[in-house]
C-alpha cells in the first residue's frame, strides 16, 4: 500500500497520541479534570488578557478595568494563570506575561496560536453535548447555535457563513493545523511536470501557499466559498503570489468546469472526512473532471490505523464529525477503496503516523479517462 514512515511515540500524561493508552489511576483523574485547565486558558485568550499586557505589566485592578470584567473574577483567574506559568506576579503586584504567554497566547506574536484555541474554545460546547450525539447518532450543532434554520448537511459552514468574524478564526486555525504539509508535499511527490493545480476546497490556503512559495513555477486556482476566498486573497496579496495564485469563489457541489481550465493535479487537503458517502463521491468526481487524463489526485487526511484502534488524534476528529459534519475518519484500505471507486488508479500511500501531520494518498486519473 505504499511507503510508510514509522515515528517515534510522543506521550503526555500517560497518553501516547499515536495510538494506545497508558491509563493508570492518576492519568484519568487527570483527564476527567483537566476541562478546567482547559476552561482557564481559553477564558484568558478569549478575553485578551494576554494581549492586555504586552506593552507593561498591570496590576488586576488595571486588567480588570480594561478588558472590561470584574476585579474579583480577574483576580481568581490571575492566580490560576500564574500558577499555570502564564503570568507571573511582581513585589509591586503587577502581573506579565511569561516568555510562553508572549509567545504563543498573544495575537501580535508571529508565533500566535491565538486563533487555534479560539475555535476550540467554540468546539467546547459542541463536545459538552457528546453523550447526546454518541445516543442519538446526530449532529449537535443546532444545540450551540444561534441559528435556528439549520437543517442540511452542511449545517456547520452555513453558520460559519453567517459570522464571518467566525469563519476567519475558523480558517486561522485550519491554517496553523496545516502547518508544513504543502511544505512536504515535494518530498513525495514529482512536481516537475506538474504546472497547474487546483485545491479543492482550500480553507484558509496554507497548503497551496507553502507550495506556491516553494516552487514558483506552480499556477495553482484555489476554490472555496466567497467569504473564504476573502481571506485567502489577503494571505496571496501578503505573501505577494498575485500572479502565481488565485481563489475563485465556487461550491464544491456545482459543475467547476465552466469556470476553470483543466489542471495536471487537484488537492483535497482536509476535506473528504467532512463529508458523508455521497457528498464526498461527489467532491472526488469534481476531481476527476476538473483533471487532465494522467493528472494526479492529491488527498491529505489523518488517518486511523488499519485495526481502527488509534491514534488518537484521528478518533478525536471523528468525533468532532459526529457533532458538527456528516463525515468520518478513514482507515488506509476504506479511502483506497473510496478514491477507486470514484474511478482513480494508480493509489499509493505516504502514512506519517505523527501528532498533527495529515497522511497523504496520492491517485492518477487514468490516461484514457474522459470527463464522468
Amino acid at each position: 500500500m505504499g511507503n510508510e514512515i514509522q515515528s517515534t511515540d510522543s506521550q503526555n500524561f500517560g497518553f501516547n497520541f499515536l495510538g494506545n493508552t497508558i491509563a493508570s489511576g492518576e492519568t484519568l483523574e487527570y483527564i476527567g479534570g483537566s476541562y478546567a485547565l482547559s476552561s482557564i486558558l481559553l477564558s484568558a485568550v478569549e478575553l485578551n488578557l494576554f494581549d492586555c499586557l504586552v506593552d507593561a505589566p498591570k496590576t488586576c485592578e488595571q486588567i480588570a478595568t480594561e478588558i472590561q470584567v470584574s476585579v474579583d473574577g480577574l483576580e481568581r483567574l490571575a492566580i490560576a494563570l500564574t500558577a499555570m506559568e502564564l503570568l507571573k506576579r511582581d513585589s509591586m503586584g503587577n502581573y506579565h506575561n511569561t516568555p510562553a504567554a508572549s509567545t504563543w497566547l498573544t495575537t501580535s506574536s508571529p508565533q500566535s496560536m491565538t486563533s487555534s484555541l479560539l475555535f476550540h474554545k467554540r468546539c467546547y460546547d459542541l463536545f459538552g453535548n457528546l453523550t447526546e450525539a454518541i445516543k442519538s447518532g446526530k449532529q449537535q450543532i443546532k444545540q450551540v447555535s444561534s441559528s435556528k434554520n439549520l437543517d442540511r448537511v452542511n449545517d456547520y459552514y452555513r453558520q460559519l457563513e453567517q459570522h464571518p468574524e467566525e469563519y476567519f478564526i475558523f480558517l486561522e486555525a485550519m491554517n496553523r493545523s496545516s502547518i508544513g504539509i504543502g511544505a512536504a508535499m515535494p518530498k513525495s511527490i514529482d512536481f516537475s511536470n506538474i504546472q497547474q493545480i487546483i485545491d479543492l476546497g482550500a480553507g484558509g490556503g496554507q497548503v497551496s501557499l507553502e507550495l506556491a512559495e516553494i516552487l514558483p513555477h506552480l499556477s495553482i486556482a484555489m476554490v472555496d466559498l466567497p467569504i473564504a476566498c476573502q481571506f485567502i486573497q489577503q494571505r496571496i496579496s501578503t505573501k505577494g503570489l498575485q500572479q502565481q495564485v488565485k481563489c475563485i469563489p465556487g461550491n464544491l457541489f456545482d459543475d467547476l468546469s465552466a469556470q476553470i481550465e483543466s489542471a495536471d493535479a487537484v488537492i483535497l487537503s482536509g476535506v473528504l472526512a467532512d463529508w458523508g458517502v455521497n457528498a464526498r463521491m461527489q467532491i472526488l468526481h469534481q476531481a476527476h473532471n476538473l483533471l487532465k487524463p494522467g493528472g494526479l489526485l492529491i488527498v491529505s487526511e489523518t488517518l486511523f490505523n488499519e485495526q481502527k484502534t488509534g491514534p488518537l488524534q484521528p478518533a478525536i476528529l471523528s468525533l468532532c464529525m459526529l457533532l458538527a459534519m456528516q463525515g468520518n475518519n478513514f482507515t488506509p484500505s476504506q479511502i483506497e477503496s473510496i478514491i477507486d471507486k470514484a474511478g482513480f488508479g494508480e493509489i499509493r500511500f505516504c502514512l506519517k503516523n505523527e501528532t498533527g501531520v495529515r497522511d497523504l494518498i496520492i491517485a492518477q486519473k487514468p490516461l484514457s479517462d474522459l470527463k464522468i
